[in-house]
């Protein structure tokens, strides 16, 4: 019988490694299966078993998971807490794992507190950058970044971000005047909405001409539920909309993947998609109340913006930027098929 590998998922970033894990792994004759709610059901669709953050559904998936090798849950959502102390008392011979899929060591805005407390309870902690595993009984670095994702948007958008282009400002019923299309990729966490957020808003108010700017806000999947940063932006629209200096405002009716395709450049505060982001070729720039040393920060490959001053010099200069050495610290290694099979316990 092929050993059972479960994967339990909340969040989009980590759903699109599972999917590429459970595929491997399928081909090398295990059985798997992907539980997936949120962004992350969003994000996998039809290849994934749906679930809902309450509490029966931690003892249905429980009940559903019953016979695996093992299971691994991503860390970013409160609901893998309560899985994980159940499955210690109910089934505590089943192997749990933690996967922290975010490059970065530290995440603001709850995240890493959340991931703390998971990555606690599970047996063993998986890192998608192999550079984070410092506890070799309880760590272990897999070493896996999705690099042919970040190809394949580069290859997208040689081929069509002039039509994308094109039909977005069909759209809008704009003409085509060279505008500076800037995608804003949104987050969803305490510091975006108090902090960050206001910080770019303010900026995008200031007296610098941003008129030829045309702003998409990219919703982050988690966010548009409360909608708090959509209750700011419109606020702002109504307040600045008129303005002939300040730049268009316009919510994304693009998937993540088509505005990517479009964009001029990317305008982020914390994002986990950074990296591939640029492995793309996209230009990027990070815009907020305060600088966050990420990984193309402390890089040097991305600026960082925390004045209205700084942001509307940055703009006209943006340009894609990469180096061999991104790479090397994203963790990234060969071999991660194998370190993954490593962790399972399975051969």
């Amino acid at each position: 019988m092929n050993p059972l590998i479960c994967f339990i998922v909340c969040h989009a970033g980590p759903a699109a490694h599972f999917a590429t894990f459970a595929e491997q792994l399928n081909q090398a004759g295990y059985e798997t299966r992907i539980y997936a709610s949120g962004p992350a059901l969003q994000k996998l669709g039809n290849h994934a078993y749906p679930f809902t953050l309450d509490a029966a559904a931690t003892d249905q998936l429980i009940s559903s998971c019953k016979g695996a090798t093992a299971i691994i849950t991503d860390v970013g959502d409160l609901f893998a807490i309560t899985l994980h102390e159940k499955l210690e008392k109910k089934n505590p011979e089943l192997l749990r794992l933690a996967y922290y899929d975010n490059p970065e060591p530290y995440v603001p805005g709850g995240y890493s507190e959340t991931a703390s407390k998971v990555m606690q309870l599970a047996h063993r902690t998986l890192f998608a950058n192999a550079n984070l595993a410092d506890q070799p009984l309880k760590q272990k670095g897999i070493g896996y970044y999705p690099t042919e994702e970040a190809e394949t948007l580069r290859t997208l958008r040689k081929s069509q971000q002039n039509t994308t282009r094109a039909q977005f400002l069909s759209s809008l019923d704009r003409l085509d005047q060279n505008q500076q299309l800037l995608v804003y990729i949104g987050g969803n966490n305490t510091e975006y909405y108090e902090k960050a957020l206001p910080a770019f808003l303010s900026f995008l108010a200031s007296h610098f001409d941003l008129s030829h700017k045309i702003i998409v806000i990219q919703q982050h999947p988690g966010a548009k539920t409360q909608d708090l940063d959509g209750q700011q932006i419109r606020a702002w629209i109504e307040e600045h909309g008129a303005n002939p200096k300040a730049p268009t405002i316009v919510f994304s009716p693009l998937t993540t993947l088509d505005a990517q395709i479009m964009a001029d450049g990317i305008l982020y505060s914390q994002t986990s998609m950074a990296p591939a982001i640029l492995l793309a070729g996209i230009p990027l720039l990070q815009v907020a109340h305060a600088t966050y040393e990420d990984i193309l920060i402390r890089n040097s490959l991305c600026s960082s913006v925390t004045t209205a001053t700084a942001f509307a010099q940055a703009l006209p200069s943006l340009k894609p930027t990469t180096s061999p050495q991104l790479l090397s610290d994203l963790g990234i290694r060969e071999d991660w098929f194998e370190r993954l099979q490593e962790a399972l316990e399975v051969k």
